[in-house]
């Protein structure tokens, strides 16, 4: 097998050093899932006036601070479910809308609890932080090394390619 000339070796090397690098950042984050036990969750529910759910119906949900911006848009569950966290005390108002001419709108206080602060003095009570739990694709170090070797295998046969001479047809 011929050597390879410098230049082309230095080229593949930082290729490489180059694809790794960049490949790394789709490796930047992966995803999480955590239950958020908290007394501050509002659960509310849509029906119709005969009581069966309004399923999968489209619920828009506005803050106290923010009445045009949706804090939240969102579907019901097939129950006619839907809930929320809010994040402040005040007003807000909600609708859902089944997409088929029934409509519902409301309004809902929300009303943080205090509980008494070290001291004695009463503040608002601090949510708990629960545990982070994989509920998503973090990559295993065995996927990310078999990445690697594949890229690096695929630029080796890609030079080899690329270094091959085209065979000349003979005429006679």
């Amino acid at each position: 097998m011929p050597r390879m000339p410098k230049r082309l070796a230095l080229y593949l090397i930082l290729a490489t050093f180059l694809s790794l690098t960049v490949a790394r950042s789709a490796f930047a984050h992966g995803v999480v899932w955590r239950e958020d036990p908290s007394d501050k969750t509002i659960s509310l529910s849509f029906m119709y006036t005969d009581q069966s759910p309004m399923k999968y119906s489209k619920v828009q949900l506005f803050s106290p601070q923010d009445a045009e911006v949706p804090y939240q848009s969102s579907v019901t569950d097939k129950n006619g479910g839907f809930a929320f966290m809010p994040d402040a005390p005040g007003l807000w108002k909600f609708s859902s809308n089944d997409g088929q001419g029934h409509m519902v709108s409301g309004e809902l206080e929300v009303a943080f609890p205090e509980a008494p602060a070290p001291g004695g003095q009463a503040g608002p009570a601090p949510a708990p932080a629960p545990p982070l739990a994989s509920g998503g694709s973090k990559s295993p170090t065995w996927e990310k090394i078999g990445l690697g070797l594949s890229l690096i295998v695929n630029v080796f046969f890609i030079a080899i390619f690329l270094r091959r001479k085209p065979k000349v047809k003979q005429t006679a």
